[in-house]
């Protein structure tokens, strides 16, 4: 026989951890319990059970005066369970009714209250109620005539979440030795509402199971109750699931708990259970429009069939809750976990070789930062703290920016505020604004030459004999070189130096020789590079870039910037002052035309867009001679290669030229501010422009890859809150930088986040997972533009709260990947021609074809949930030491030394994996290319696949991968990360679907403590795992757009 609890008695239960899901009681009644009686069909559905522990709950905190329970199905099993719970909950004295003579929707057969009286344990009834006959309670209209009568006038809130027999009854009865006023008046005078779960205005029309179950009585109610009415339709409570997470946890209790079994009886777990009768309890107590908003007044009409209607009215009594937003919905799902789940001890009994209160609680170091630019204070700084952020990434006060003493002055004693008094971190943001490099136009003030240049190409097809006349361009500055080839093709032979044409402006005018065919003509003038650029056309000021390929500009921007900083707060250098943040810095690399941001920037620097805009190279004054030292050749005669050309002389220019600018830039801006941050104990973090796609590396950096390399934290940006955006956007941008992070041993992973993109909000469930996949690809730091003032207070702490947990969990273990994927940009550089414009039909379309081949390869690999680094041709010279398989995207062009690399892996036992099988060889430092057969070259091993499947690419991975956790086929867009730490197996799953999605995970077979962690309610719970032959497998529910963790213990 089940032995309940008395509320003396301690109840052992699992602390959660809410942030703000607090009770937000009715302003009217302060601090006075409210009379509360409620109505319930219990046994038909359990969500009954799960309304009435909330009640319990209100009671134990004093919110409530709990009156009694009247029960309006007609079945004895019912009241036995009610009795059951009040017991449980140590409410044994507290009222129970009976309807008579009454209705009972579902049959009996099917209630799970009569499933609960049944239900035996080793051969014998696990529980028992001292309830035996109807006679054995009260009657529920004689109950609602004693409590009534006895109340203070307007005070008493009904809340009915089944039939309305008892209560049209009561509406019926006569005065009695309780009360001389009839049934309506008597509801009149006492009641102050009705909360009730009742009809259904879904598009199409469709009857509610509480009304027609007993129709005549329901419009009884509807017609003639006289307070007002407050209804909780469907479609309310269909919105909202209630999470079987929460009943594995079996609701915090030790030993067996009848809710627990009711809800595992009424239909087979998991599942995650609609909240009708829950909507109409919460509104009722909590009556808060932070979880609901309400319809204007009106009336609630139901028909002869049953069908429900509402008809607004300035008169009417009745109002009906709309259903809940994305947002709203997550806070009541807490909210409701948090009632059903929380007792009065506190006691947790979990047992994790992991800190549960580091969870529930995480540090300062694992909560995202706040991007401030202008207007920080110290109580801002404060609230910030408050809302859950980590810290702030800020700047001195754009006005006067840099030079005023009084800005400084503000600037270090905010700083010195938020680290001293507040623990705080900061991140120093190295820029006004952005693109970064500029000091906000002071760089180029001083020294004009720093200026960004470009190298326009004016291409033009001449008949021959016909005369050609360019003339010098409105807007440039310096004429370069021009050059005659012939239509058909070029070589160096066949090229014609048109200089000699030109006169001292630069104005070319040439005929075209006589003879066979007609000619091109390339005509290449500087400029400089900066109308209908990204530094005209970016959010937040034209202003003129500095040029990322001469060393003298960054030094100069670190003259200015850095050591200021320095001087001004550098004693925070390493103590509170964590990093500098460098934005968007880039080449110019191409014009913008037809793009225009969404917001108008400010006018720093003002533009001439009567300037034609042309095809156009990055370049510098020095770039022909520092391209002759570093790749041993003369650039100028073969520009033309530049602009086009399918040759092994046109593939070996471009790679060697947009190798040039990868190196250039790498040495002249990023490594500069990587050995500042070095030296002054700190670290240089940002992002940079474009990385999602690899079509647009050569043309802003060169490699991507190679930039995140002179950064201590990688960094990203993701600006959507749309879970299979981020996945996809991701995939490249992300993976890329912890790829760079986990290869180079560098510590974090950083991202700026915001939804900036998005033309519809996603809500904080989907800023949440936008979020938790950037974990899943490496991602462990956040800088967040969301905007605090825009979210409630309940938002930000749950949006904090989520990333610092997530954060602290997978800093328990280290990623392991087995797989690598090249990164080929050698080929993407090959196949670059020079773009006119940022639109992709500016691209050379097979350099297109490898960048989105490359996308959908690491889609394909996520989609198997294959872990994997990207490595360049740096790496792959080491790659070996922890790569067991190496996968080789379609590729272009090959280089002689790559091909040895890959020969040497192969016969190291590695898996390669290529989706060509045939290649144009570039040999060595030549000019020659050469068609080979990879099949043929790799035909001595066996541990070669080609295939042009990427789908195929990553089955094939996955089965022979041993990742220590297999996902069942089935599901989709499930974004999973594992790492492996010294006290436990860490995994991530976050669900980036439009839809919710029952996961079977299975893990190795292990005895060892499984938990599943909830990074938004911060539940932790031990996993209910069933051990098959393959393993442990572990069901998981995960909602729309939600993330849970499991942790195994070692």
């Amino acid at each position: 026989m089940k032995v309940f609890k008395s509320k003396s008695i301690k109840i052992f239960f699992i602390v959660l951890a809410f942030g703000v899901a607090e009770a937000i009681p009715c302003k009217a009644q302060k601090n006075i319990p409210t009379p509360v009686i409620f109505e319930t069909d219990m046994g038909n559905d359990v969500d009954d059970g799960l309304a009435l522990a909330m009640l319990f709950r209100y009671a134990d905190q004093g919110k409530i005066n709990f009156l009694g329970i009247s029960n309006n199905k007609q079945s004895l099993s019912s009241l036995q369970f009610i009795d059951l719970m009040r017991r449980q909950y140590g409410y044994s004295q507290l009222p129970i009714a009976t309807v008579q003579k009454g209705v009972e929707g579902e049959v009996e057969a099917k209630s799970f209250a009569r499933r609960v009286m049944e239900y035996k344990e080793q051969g014998q009834l696990l529980y028992s109620s001292s309830i035996k006959n109807y006679s054995d309670v009260e009657t529920a209209v004689h109950f609602y005539r004693r409590m009534l009568a006895k109340a203070k006038d307007t005070s008493v809130v009904i809340i009915s979440v089944g039939f309305s027999t008892n209560l049209a009854k009561l509406l019926e009865s006569k005065s009695d030795q309780y009360s001389k006023l009839n049934g309506l008046e008597l509801v009149k005078r006492k009641v102050k509402f009705l909360s009730t779960m009742a009809g259904n205005f879904s598009t199409r029309r469709q009857k509610e199971f509480n009304v027609i179950s007993d129709l005549p009585a329901a419009r009884k109610i509807f017609n003639r109750w006289p307070t007002v009415i407050y209804v909780s339709p469907f479609e309310v409570g269909a919105s909202v699931h209630f999470p079987a997470s929460a009943i594995e946890a079996n609701l915090g209790y030790r030993g067996n708990q009848p809710l627990v079994t009711a809800y595992k009886e009424y239909i087979t777990m998991p599942y995650n259970r609609e909240t009708w009768d829950l909507t109409s309890v919460l509104f009722a107590i909590e009556k808060s429009a932070h979880y609901f908003k309400q319809s204007v007044p009106g009336k609630f009409i139901v028909d002869e069939q049953g069908y429900t209607e509402f008809k607004e009215g300035d008169k009417g009594k009745h109002y009906f809750l709309h259903t809940p937003g994305e947002s709203e919905r997550s806070k009541i799902k807490n909210r409701f976990v948090e009632l059903v789940m929380t007792a009065n001890s506190r006691i947790t009994e979990l047992k994790s070789n992991i800190d549960v209160q580091g969870f529930q609680n995480p540090a300062l170091k694992y909560r995202p930062l706040r991007i401030i630019h202008e207007h920080l204070d110290t109580t801002l700084i404060r609230n910030l703290k408050e809302l859950g952020y980590g810290g702030v990434v800020t700047n001195v006060s754009y006005q006067d920016y840099l030079s005023s003493t009084q800005n400084w002055e503000k600037f270090r004693s905010d700083i010195a505020y938020a680290i001293d008094k507040l623990d705080l971190r900061i991140w120093i943001y190295d820029e006004k604004g952005y693109p970064s490099g500029a000091a906000g136009g002071i760089v180029l003030k001083d020294d004009p030459s720093a200026q960004a240049l470009g190298l326009s190409v004016i291409s033009k097809v001449v008949n021959k004999g016909k005369q050609l006349v360019i003339a010098f361009p409105h807007g440039h500055t310096k004429f370069l070189a021009a050059f005659a080839y012939p239509e058909t093709g070029f070589g160096t032979n066949a090229i014609i130096d048109l200089r000699k044409y030109t006169d001292a402006r630069g104005n070319l005018k040439w005929s075209a020789p006589k003879g066979k065919g007609n000619w091109k003509v390339q005509y290449f003038v500087q400029k400089p590079f900066y109308e209908n650029t990204h530094a005209t056309h970016n959010w937040f000021e034209q202003r003129k870039m500095v040029n990322l390929l001469e060393k003298k500009a960054t030094a100069d921007f670190i003259k200015v910037t850095h050591e200021q900083y320095k001087h001004h707060v550098g004693d925070y250098f390493g103590k509170g002052i964590e990093a500098f943040f460098t934005d968007e810095p880039s080449l110019v690399g191409t014009h913008f035309l037809n793009n225009k941001p969404p917001v108008t920037p400010g006018v720093r620097d003002q533009p001439d867009f009567n300037i034609p805009a042309f095809p156009t190279l990055n370049w510098s004054e020095s770039l022909l001679t520092e391209f002759k030292r570093r790749r041993g050749y003369d650039l100028f005669n073969k520009l033309p290669y530049l602009v086009e050309g399918q040759s092994a002389t046109a593939f070996k220019v471009r790679i060697d030229y947009y190798q040039t600018l990868m190196e250039l830039v790498a040495e002249c801006y990023f490594k500069p501010l990587e050995e500042f941050a070095a030296k002054n104990n700190v670290a240089s973090s940002g992002h940079l422009l474009l990385e999602e796609d690899l079509f647009y590396h050569p043309i802003f950096e060169g490699s991507l890859m190679e930039m995140y390399k002179h950064m201590q934290f990688p960094g990203i940006d993701l600006l959507t809150a749309y879970p299979l955006i981020a996945k996809r956007w991701g995939v490249t941008t992300a993976k890329f930088a912890s790829s760079v992070a986990d290869t180079y041993g560098k510590k974090q992973v950083m991202s700026e986040i915001s939804s900036a993109f998005d033309s519809n909000n996603a809500g904080i469930n989907g800023q949440m997972a936008a979020v938790g996949i950037q974990f899943a690809y490496g991602v462990d730091r956040f800088n967040s533009y969301y905007r605090h003032d825009k979210m409630s207070v309940e938002e930000n702490k749950q949006f904090t709260n989520y990333i610092g947990r997530v954060a602290y969990l997978l800093d328990q273990g280290k990623r392991q990947p087995q797989v690598a994927v090249y990164y080929p940009i050698e080929s993407i550089w090959a196949k670059t021609l020079i773009p006119l414009s940022i639109g992709r039909e500016h691209f050379d379309k097979e350099a297109l074809f490898l960048s989105d081949n490359f996308t959908e390869l690491g889609l394909a690999l996520v989609d198997q949930h294959i872990d994997f680094n990207y490595i360049d041709r740096e790496k792959l010279a080491e790659a070996g030491k922890e790569i067991k398989k190496l996968i080789i995207p379609k590729l272009a062009v090959l280089q002689k030394e790559q091909l040895d690399h890959l020969i040497r892996l192969a016969g190291q036992g590695i898996n390669l994996y290529f989706q060509n099988t045939e290649v144009a060889l570039l040999n060595g430092n030549g000019f020659e290319l050469e068609a080979i057969d990879l099949r043929e070259k790799f035909s001595a091993y066996n541990n070669i696949v080609f295939s042009d499947n990427l789908t195929q690419i990553a089955s094939q991975i996955s089965a022979d991968t041993d990742s220590g956790y297999r996902i069942e086929a089935g599901t989709e867009n499930i974004v999973a990360l594992a790492k492996s730490g010294k006290a436990a197996e860490v995994y991530l799953f976050v669900n980036a679907a439009d839809k919710a999605q029952d996961v079977k995970v299975t893990f190795k077979k292990s005895d060892k403590s499984l938990m599943v962690w909830d990074p938004v309610s911060g539940l932790v719970i031990p996993g209910n795992t069933r051990i098959t032959n393959n393993g442990n497998v572990l069901e998981l529910h995960l909602d729309k757009w939600q993330t849970l963790l499991v942790t195994i213990d070692k």
